[in-house]
């Protein structure tokens, strides 16, 4: 599934929520600081995007069902399959690391 489309899904604002939160924790540790607080299943789903086990532990999550189990049930279309999971967290991502990658790119001096 395509970026956009997980986006602009029913979950869309979930997704863009996520892609926000997991933003502010990358600033939060690029700068030697905890991540900020959020709810559980916030804090699980970003950790998954991320890549982060210790902080899906600290969420309450260490397996792919256990995160999918909080975060499913936040969800305006809940997850009917662990590849539906898949195709939204690689999209959620795909965002963050857009995103990241721009900002980076417009503060690099341009001559």
């Amino acid at each position: 599934m395509a970026t956009d489309d997980v986006l602009n899904g029913p979950n869309g604002d979930f997704a863009t929520a996520v892609v926000y939160q997991a933003r502010l924790a990358l600033n939060n540790a690029a700068h030697g600081k905890p991540w900020h607080d959020m709810p559980d299943y916030a804090h699980a789903a970003v950790a998954l995007a991320l890549g982060d086990t210790d902080q899906m532990a600290a969420a309450g999550s260490t397996t792919l069902t256990s995160v999918m189990d909080i975060v499913s049930s936040h969800l305006a279309e809940p997850f009917r399959t662990m590849a539906e999971a898949e195709d939204f967290f690689f999209a959620v991502r795909a965002r963050v690391d857009e995103e990241t990658y721009a900002a980076f790119w417009d503060r690099l001096p341009q001559e």
